[in-house]
């Protein structure tokens, strides 16, 4: 009995001990797949991300483009035709270097005179009334190449007492060599403040009788070359003017060179004053039927008539010299 009992305990703890290393080798089977399993997963989520950070730099690449384009192209909702502050339609280029822009003007005349001649011999005994567009303008005007400017108006009012449509400038300019600038064509020289200034802006109807009278010589408007420079409180210019633009033959024929220059001692928010001087110079007088007359129409420009004038003048030369006052106080001008 004795015998049977070992034995039978030996054969159970043989048993037991043949069964240990199979337990331990399947245990160890399973966590090398599980190991396996592990590292196919991260090896997955390792492509992954591969493939996010190949995706991420397609895109940077993309955003790179996109702002390099921005920096040389304008966005594509910038509008290309703009108002500008002077309530002129104006188309520009994309990169704002070139411009054209529409410009007009219309004024006009209703009214008559209460006028008597003294006798039969008073030239004219009879003066018109009625309607006349003192001034009806049409034109473009414009810059190319940032330096370049250009302007082409035609002028169908009574004001210049021409007759029918004219061309009342076409000139270009060029402002690359600040503070100077160079003019050539048909323009309205600026000889004097009452010239220089516009006539939307001027203080009555016209510009003063002994102003358009000189300015007969060798300003207003005609063919003419000249360089201009100026600053905040000084402008100076000179030109070499010829044939006037579509005007009478009085004036029509005549070399002459004008010089202007201002300055402004006083130039505040509230109060300005200025203070300048021109002159004339005629080297070529008209002769013959295109003899020189210095004259101006009414100021009420209905009628036609020239009641202020020379007369024909037989000369060879002329010069005008001239002294400028303004100034501002306020409301108040002069």
């Amino acid at each position: 009995m004795k015998r049977c009992g070992i034995f039978t305990a030996t054969a159970i703890v043989a048993a037991i001990l043949a069964g240990g290393p199979a337990a331990a080798q399947d245990s160890a089977s399973a966590r090398l797949e599980a190991l396996k399993a592990e590292i196919n997963e991260l090896r997955n989520e390792v492509e992954a991300l591969k493939g996010d950070v190949a995706e991420g730099r397609e895109e940077a690449r993309g955003a790179t483009g996109q702002m390099a384009a921005a920096k040389t192209e304008p966005p594509a909702d910038a509008p290309s035709i703009r108002v500008s502050s002077s309530n002129q339609p104006t188309i520009c280029s994309s990169d704002g270097r070139n411009c054209i822009s529409l410009t007009s003007r219309l004024q006009l005349d209703f009214g008559g005179y209460n006028y008597r001649p003294n006798t039969t011999a008073t030239t004219p005994q009879n003066l018109v009334g009625g309607v006349i567009a003192r001034r009806a303008k049409f034109g473009v005007i414009g810059a190319f190449l940032n330096d370049w400017g250009y302007s082409i108006e035609f002028e169908g009012g009574g004001s210049g007492g021409g007759s029918g449509v004219v061309l009342d400038k076409a000139y270009l300019s060029y402002s690359g060599f600040e503070p100077f600038k160079i003019w050539a064509g048909i323009l309205s020289v600026r000889y004097s403040l009452d010239r220089a200034t516009s006539n939307n802006n001027i203080t009555f109807m016209e510009r003063a009788a002994p102003v358009e009278v000189a300015a007969g010589i060798g300003a207003a408007t005609r063919s003419g070359f000249g360089i201009t420079a100026n600053e905040r409180q000084w402008w100076a210019g000179a030109f070499l003017t010829g044939p006037a633009s579509g005007r009478t033959s009085h004036d029509a024929r005549q070399t002459a060179a004008t010089g202007r220059v201002v300055f402004l001692p006083v130039l505040t928010d509230s109060a300005s004053l200025l203070i300048g001087g021109d002159v004339q110079y005629l080297f070529d007088a008209p002769t013959g039927a295109s003899e020189l007359n210095l004259r101006d129409r009414i100021e009420m420009r209905i009628d036609g008539n020239r009641i202020l004038g020379t007369g024909p003048l037989p000369i060879d030369s002329a010069r005008v010299l001239s002294a400028e006052l303004a100034g501002t106080l306020g409301s108040f001008h002069f």
